[in-house]
């Protein structure tokens, strides 16, 4: 990817609904992601996207550098986090609390993501 001004115009028209992989288009299509975090798919569109094989497949183009895509796996990690606990909060709010740990995990997850308590649990 030479020149940005060349290729920008075909990177704006991505989504995450159509172009992202399967978790993307999950959180994009069934919890409106770009209405609950706004700032996400802009994220994506411009620094993730352009930094994989897109639209051949999802994976990170090799020429990519290596603090680009450790900061696509931690990006995809948040949104991860969040469909984790976006999918837990309708039972949450019923009081169907379930298997405790589980959802005192995905809380600490929305709530501290960086906390040490969350890096510890995820192994």
């Amino acid at each position: 990817m030479a020149n940005w001004q060349v290729w920008e115009p075909s990177y704006r028209q991505l989504t995450l609904a159509n172009d992202g992989d399967e978790l993307e288009q999950d959180f994009a299509i069934n919890y409106d992601l770009g209405k609950t975090f706004p700032n996400y798919e802009s994220f994506w569109r411009y620094h993730v996207a352009p930094a994989t094989n897109r639209p051949v497949d999802v994976d990170h183009r090799s020429t990519s550098d290596p603090l680009i895509q450790r900061l696509m796996e931690l990006h995809h990690s948040v949104l991860a986090d969040l469909y984790i606990a976006m999918r837990a909060l309708p039972a949450m709010r019923r009081g169907e609390y379930g298997y405790r740990e589980q959802y005192f995990k995905d809380s600490l997850i929305l709530l501290c993501p960086s906390s040490p308590l969350v890096k510890a649990s995820r192994g």
